[in-house]
């Protein structure tokens, strides 16, 4: 059975198709598949660490202009290939593949599909700041239902699956802790999270103030961003525009599970809908994406209701 809803304003947040087949029936399988993407992220994650410790790294541009490392390239195919095997037929979703055919390719958008970003935060990773991670994120229906960020370089694993709760371990492993937001409503000025190399502009510096003039923070990596809002480190992540489906599907699937919403606002018509995990249709967010307190999700579609009649 599924419960629909839509996004609507004035409705309640985590407004989205929920197959409850999925959380009755597939628990388990949810659970294996992201006992399987702990493992490969940490894997990954020592592949990228021998790259981000030498002084020669080679680097080229991308069509966009952004840069990409060779850690990126052989990250990519290892996280493709061990998918494979690992969970056959499956579809992947990789950064450094999207210009191939696998993006547009998929069997069924209903199905499961594996998104991957190798190295989310490539210049944190060729400026050496540590603020970079593998991400390694899975989508049933559009929707995220899975999610792992593992920071390497500080040796920080996010994770979770859609009902077992979200959780960050250090060391290994060896220590874990369940993730909470700061507040369970936070209050104004709240700690907004913005990006080092594409801040908010425009529209996106207006809903960072949604609440009034915000506290700020910078950090790198889109995925870890909203980590740090369901860590409870910050309270408000507004992108600046510029993303793709593979930035945000693992940490939208931890975020899921600390309250957390993550809309994308169009910036033409200013209302609020989820993120369509729909490869086939599109890979870009192009428009500002919103990861906020599901209490305060209601003052933001407020806020987008007031901002649309002026």
């Amino acid at each position: 059975s599924k419960l629909q809803f839509l996004y609507f304003i004035g409705t309640p947040p985590h407004c989205f198709s929920l197959d409850t087949t999925l959380l009755t029936t597939n628990m388990d399988t949810l659970a294996r598949r992201e006992q399987f993407a702990v493992q490969l992220a940490r894997d990954a994650g020592k592949i990228a660490l021998r790259y981000y410790e030498k002084y020669d790294l080679a680097v080229e541009s991308k069509a966009d202009e952004s840069p990409v490392t060779e850690a990126d390239k052989e990250v990519n195919e290892y996280l493709i290939t061990m998918i494979g095997r690992g969970w056959p037929g499956e579809d992947v979703v990789a950064e450094e593949d999207a210009e191939g055919s696998n993006a547009r390719d998929v069997g069924s958008p209903q199905g499961w599909i594996w998104f991957v970003d190798p190295i989310d935060g490539t210049k944190e990773f060729i400026g050496k700041t540590g603020e970079w991670s593998v991400m390694i994120g899975l989508v049933y229906n559009c929707r995220p239902v899975m999610g792992v960020l593992y920071q390497a370089a500080k040796d920080t694993l996010y994770r979770a699956h859609q009902g077992g709760g979200a959780y960050v371990e250090h060391n290994n492993g060896a220590t874990q802790t369940r993730l909470h937001p700061r507040l369970s409503r936070p209050i104004p000025p709240l700690i907004s999270v913005r990006s080092r190399s594409h801040p908010p502009e425009g529209l996106g510096l207006e809903l960072e103030s949604f609440m009034g003039p915000p506290k700020v923070t910078e950090h790198g990596s889109f995925g870890l961003k909203l980590a740090l809002i369901s860590a409870g480190v910050a309270d408000l992540y507004v992108s600046g525009g510029r993303g793709s489906l593979w930035d945000s599907c693992a940490g939208e699937a931890i975020a899921a599970e600390c309250n957390i919403t993550v809309a994308i606002i169009d910036k033409h018509t200013l209302t609020a809908r989820p993120i369509n995990y729909d490869p086939r249709k599109h890979l870009d967010l192009n428009n500002p994406v919103v990861a906020v307190n599901a209490s305060l999700y209601p003052e933001l579609l407020r806020f987008l209701s007031s901002r649309s009649k002026l």
